[in-house]
């Protein structure tokens, strides 16, 4: 639906479960999984970046929209940039009820 703001570029969800040690003492080594999503990136604009900390922004702070799932933590791929999900800026509900498809916008920093 909403393919047409979509990124240009492949977007990649990298997931990472990490290590363990399993009830038999055993080391399980992390494992890696990735899988490609839709979102649309964009920068901040004048005002959301006045309610980031500066040391963010001057990493290189965007933000994703995505009917995907993300943590905080998750690490994204957007051509041959890596960015980490910061935090969960919003949900725009509204859209969903006309497209069926919400989107939450993302803080990704790199």
């Amino acid at each position: 639906m909403f393919d047409i703001f979509d990124h240009d570029t492949t977007v990649t969800l990298i997931s990472i479960t990490p290590g363990y040690t399993d009830t038999n003492g055993d080391w399980i080594p992390e494992v890696t999984d990735t899988s490609t999503i839709d979102g649309h990136v964009t920068d901040l604009t004048y005002e959301e970046r006045q309610f980031v900390p500066t040391g963010i922004v001057e990493k290189g702070a965007r933000k994703l929209a995505t009917s995907a799932n993300l943590d905080v933590g998750d690490r994204i791929q957007i051509g041959s940039e890596e960015y980490t999900v910061y935090e969960q800026m919003h949900t725009n509900y509204l859209i969903g009820q006309y497209t069926g498809e919400t989107r939450t916008t993302y803080l990704i920093t790199k």
